[in-house]
């Protein structure tokens, strides 16, 4: 492999990494072993996201201490739930994950000077070309062990383990025509619900591509940035369309996810939706007598 050592970036070499996560009925210790590189490539995804209009005092408290300050556009900061479903080929295994982030988009406050005078839609189609602007996941429930030790570990995200359940559109179910899904922690309280509808919508195309998250990490700020090889379906709401994409905090007290998002929620505006599916690769048709 190449020499591609540079200060700024964390190393790509194989990583060995220990996180202390929670699992059903027991707190144990899910270690990660092998050869761990970067980029972590995904072999197919399903990704929906809902932006929201948000209070920005509200952001604030939630970015406190991350040395982030959120995006604000007519003094409102922007949130998004980017719920996925993605397979990785990991060469001795094949792994299935549901996880959902909750970020808000922020900058780092020492770049303020650079950060694009943009507006919240004009960010949504990808307008940003400084790329400052990224997701700061608040929270990550996830229903992968190994991809929470993961994001914990490589990233530092607020990754932990949860439970979904999920009915969404497919090739593979084509009379499922709304976007379903609950999260609820691993005593069964909830967390998230959310049922969207918006399939009779038009899309435009957007680029937002590459992505950039943040996240501390040994109480250090900082970023990736993921790259989308597939388009992504912009769908702008309006006053009644925004009605059809419902979402709503559960009660669970574990995580504090349901509480932050709870005041997240409280005077937010949906502004718009956003869907990344992956094309199928390979198509096996019914079958056909021969006699």
């Amino acid at each position: 492999m190449a020499d591609c050592k540079d200060n700024n970036v964390m190393p790509n070499e194989p990583q060995s990494i220990t996180v202390q996560i929670d699992v059903p009925e027991t707190t144990t210790t899910q270690k990660i072993t092998g050869n761990i590189y970067v980029p972590f490539y995904y072999a197919s995804i399903s990704s929906f996201w809902i932006y929201f209009e948000a209070e920005a005092s509200v952001l604030r408290r939630l970015l406190r201490g991350t040395g982030l300050s959120p995006f604000l556009y007519n003094r409102k900061g922007l949130v998004n739930l980017n719920f996925q479903n993605y397979t990785a080929h990991n060469g001795n295994s094949l792994a299935a994950t549901n996880e959902l982030e909750f970020n808000i988009i922020a900058y780092p406050k020492n770049r303020k000077n650079q950060v694009p005078k943009i507006s919240h839609p004009c960010f949504m189609r990808g307008e940003d070309q400084t790329k400052l602007l990224g997701n700061y996941r608040v929270h990550v429930p996830c229903d992968n062990a190994f991809a929470v030790a993961a994001g914990k570990g490589l990233f530092g995200e607020n990754k932990f383990v949860a439970k979904f359940s999920y009915n969404v559109p497919s090739l593979n179910l084509p009379d499922q025509k709304t976007w379903e899904y609950t999260i609820d922690d691993l005593k069964g309280a909830n967390i998230l619900s959310v049922d969207a509808d918006f399939q009779t919508l038009v899309p435009e195309v957007a680029n937002p591509a590459a992505i950039i998250d943040y996240s501390m990490l040994d109480g250090k700020l900082i970023g990736s940035r993921r790259n989308l090889f597939a388009t992504v379906n912009h769908f702008p709401l309006n006053t009644t369309s925004a009605r059809k994409i419902k979402v709503k905090a559960g009660d669970s007290k574990e995580s504090n996810m349901a509480r932050d998002l709870s005041s997240v929620l409280g005077k937010s505006k949906v502004l718009a939706v956003q869907l990344i599916q992956t094309p199928p690769v390979i198509a096996e048709s019914r079958a056909y007598y021969i006699d």
